[in-house]
């Protein structure tokens, strides 16, 4: 329903009609407080909250494998930071996938997971072509370094 949401909204002529999410709910008299939520957010609650998880310590080989790909993507979005790839349409994807990868490893609320949702909200909030300033880029860089070694943690 998000990828929906989201087509929809890529068409200009429905995007101008639409405003903004808040007009729209006032114009249509809807209450929705969670569906909101959850646009304003992004991503599916199955993914920002994982129902089941991997168990990295004695998990074996398959979970081994989790973490590995956590931490490449984690390393990946550094990266891309660090070559100056700054707009929306570059980041965002590598976001949802580190999320994805973490919680498929974990659903512990590690130190500054908390971060990565909210630097979702934010690039959420951007249009595509959009880019982080230069202290906005060093915000997030820091933040997700420091994610990082919040799920690093919960692997020892």
């Amino acid at each position: 329903m998000l990828k929906q949401y989201k087509s929809n909204l890529a068409d200009d002529t429905v995007s101008s009609a639409f405003k903004d999410l808040e007009s729209f709910k006032r114009e249509w008299e809807i209450d929705c407080p969670r569906a909101t939520e959850r646009i304003r957010i992004g991503i599916p609650s199955t993914i920002e909250h994982p129902s089941h998880t991997a168990t990295p310590q004695g998990g074996g080989g398959a979970a081994a494998t989790l973490v590995v790909a956590a931490s490449e993507l984690f390393i990946t979005l550094l990266d891309a930071i660090q070559l100056g790839m700054v707009s929306k349409d570059q980041l965002h994807p590598l976001l949802v996938e580190t999320i994805q990868a973490v919680n498929k490893v974990t659903s512990v609320e590690f130190e500054n997971k908390d971060k990565i949702v909210r630097w979702l909200i934010t690039l959420n909030q951007m249009r595509a072509a959009e880019e982080l300033d230069e202290n906005q880029a060093r915000d997030f860089q820091y933040d997700m370094d420091s994610a990082y070694n919040g799920f690093k943690a919960t692997l020892t």
